[in-house]
């Protein structure tokens, strides 16, 4: 199940260009990942401090190799709440490839 997950992540960043895609737990634990392992691991431990103000984000976090500006969605699969998060890339792309990674993400989470 893993291997699909991060095969659903690495088409969708491929098509919104971006620097990763990530999904996480309300843990901050990194599930799956397509990009620098290390900063994915440091951004999913931010993502549940991040997604439990808000569903969505847009902006610029903060770390110590400089700022990244990540897109992040909050969703539910079954009573799980998970946290999508994506770095960088074509602004323009990156909604359609979000929603297209959390019905990948659901329905393959679900089987």
């Amino acid at each position: 199940m893993s291997n699909a997950i991060t095969y659903q992540l690495d088409v969708c960043a491929r098509d919104a260009a971006l620097e990763a895609m990530l999904v996480s737990d309300e843990n901050g634990l990194c599930l799956a990942a397509t990009g620098a392992r290390d900063a994915c691991e440091e951004l999913a431990a931010e993502l549940p401090i991040i997604g439990r103000k808000t569903r969505e984000f847009e902006g610029v976090l903060l770390a110590a190799g400089g700022g990244r500006r990540v897109t992040v969605q909050r969703f539910h699969v079954g009573p799980d709440e998970l946290y999508l998060c994506a770095v960088g890339g074509d602004e323009r792309r990156i909604p359609a490839q979000m929603a297209r990674s959390i019905s990948g993400l659901s329905r393959i989470l679900t089987t």
